[in-house]
């Protein structure tokens, strides 16, 4: 119990002396840092707007990424009300692709992946459901995947806001040849993240324990750009509070203009 006890008390005093507290995004030596918000898999008609609120509240501009059926399968004047006010307030918007697929996985098993129309990508025929035929199946090949990286674009009205920014669907494919050569050709530039906020996962980890992940990310990298969801219900109340403690931090919260300084 006495070991016990010295290594809780040895464990507690390194975070201390690291410079790291809970619920704090300061880095050890008080050191500040410049952070770019950028949010992923909108436009949703009703939390979007409400994350709009919140960096407009504060005076905060960001890059937003959207996907092409989330915006495609809502009504077009809504959407098309939500980018022109991202515009209007001084966001960026890029693209996230149109289908959410992890592309380079998808590529490096073409043979293994089918689409189903109805519910998205399943694996293997094993998880093909027992009434096959009241889906429509068909392979995907790898020119497939391809194009849905760009599809829904240039043949609608998402072409008019979005600019040239790219962000894969987890980050996946981010070093295959063939990926990277499409979004070149296009003129986009491929944008990851150095922080991820884990707002999709707010089942699996508290917001506070999430605080500690980014801070830790947000320390080590010397700022960047935090991923956040702007379709996850709890985004905006906690935007506010990732706001708050970013600037009790002493951080900057820079434009998305700055993009260019944080890619590598």
């Amino acid at each position: 119990m006495k070991k016990l006890f010295s290594l809780a008390f040895l464990i507690i005093s390194f975070v201390i002396s690291a410079g790291y507290a809970e619920d704090s995004l300061r880095c050890p030596g008080d050191r500040t840092h410049q952070i770019l918000l950028t949010f992923d898999d909108g436009p949703h008609v009703t939390r979007t707007p409400q994350v709009l609120n919140v960096l407009r509240e504060h005076d905060v501009r960001a890059l937003f990424f959207v996907s092409g059926s989330s915006a495609l399968k809502s009504s077009h004047d809504k959407v098309r009300v939500i980018l022109e006010r991202m515009k209007r307030e001084g966001h960026l918007i890029g693209y996230h692709a149109f289908e959410h697929w992890p592309h380079g996985s998808m590529m490096s098993h073409e043979a293994n992946y089918i689409y189903r129309y109805n519910s998205g990508v399943v694996k293997n025929e094993d998880e093909m459901p027992k009434v096959s035929d009241t889906y429509n199946y068909k392979r995907i090949s790898n020119d497939y995947i391809l194009r849905n990286l760009f599809r829904g674009l240039n043949e609608t009205f998402l072409n008019e806001y979005v600019g040239p920014f790219f962000r894969l669907p987890y980050g996946d494919g981010a070093d295959n040849s063939a990926i990277k050569e499409s979004i070149e050709q296009r003129g986009f530039r491929s944008i990851l993240w150095d922080m991820d906020s884990l707002d999709y996962m707010s089942q699996q980890y508290t917001f506070s324990e999430r605080v500690v992940k980014v801070q830790q990310s947000l320390c080590r990298n010397g700022g960047g750009i935090i991923l956040m969801h702007d379709i996850q219900p709890h985004t905006p109340k906690e935007l506010r509070e990732w706001i708050r403690l970013m600037r009790d931090a002493g951080h900057e919260i820079v434009g998305p203009e700055k993009v260019r300084y944080f890619v590598k």
